[in-house]
């Protein structure tokens, strides 16, 4: 069965399908453990944890639930969104002002952001985007602007 990202995503991110599969990733558990720690009623945990078996992010052995190999690598893709999500949250307030400046030239913009974000991955990634977002700015400022 070939399985879409939309269905991956769809699972995983329903709260209590979601505390499922971290739960069973941070060790491999039983039915009873599971539904006993994540306070879930019998049909509550037996249908969210089909859904994971049908997707094959999870696998029973020995009466144990485990990830797939399928498992580990969108366990690991989920922790990594989760902490950037968590990264640009805390860093919020600064995002908010550098939409609210209008700065004109690609020095300034780089002086800037140096300057307000400390968290080198996002600065990162927002001097990345700059040469891109300076074309789209004189694209919208002069129509007949070209590349």
């Amino acid at each position: 069965m070939l399985v879409s990202k939309m269905a991956i995503l769809n699972t995983i991110y329903e709260r209590r399908t979601l505390d499922i599969f971290k739960s069973i990733a941070s060790s491999p558990l039983n039915s009873e453990i599971l539904k006993t720690q994540l306070n879930l009623t019998r049909r509550q945990f037996y249908t969210r944890m089909s859904l994971l078996l049908k997707i094959g992010l999870v696998k029973r052995q020995k009466s144990r639930y485990l990830l797939t190999a399928l498992g580990n690598l969108i366990y690991e893709a989920h922790i990594n969104l989760e902490t950037k999500i968590e990264r640009a949250a805390r860093n919020y307030w600064k995002l908010n002002a550098l939409d609210a400046m209008e700065i004109s030239s690609y020095e300034k913009s780089h002086e800037i952001i140096s300057s307000i974000i400390a968290d080198e991955e996002i600065k990162s990634i927002l001097l990345a985007e700059m040469p891109q977002l300076h074309v789209q700015a004189l694209q919208t400022v002069t129509p007949h602007y070209k590349q």
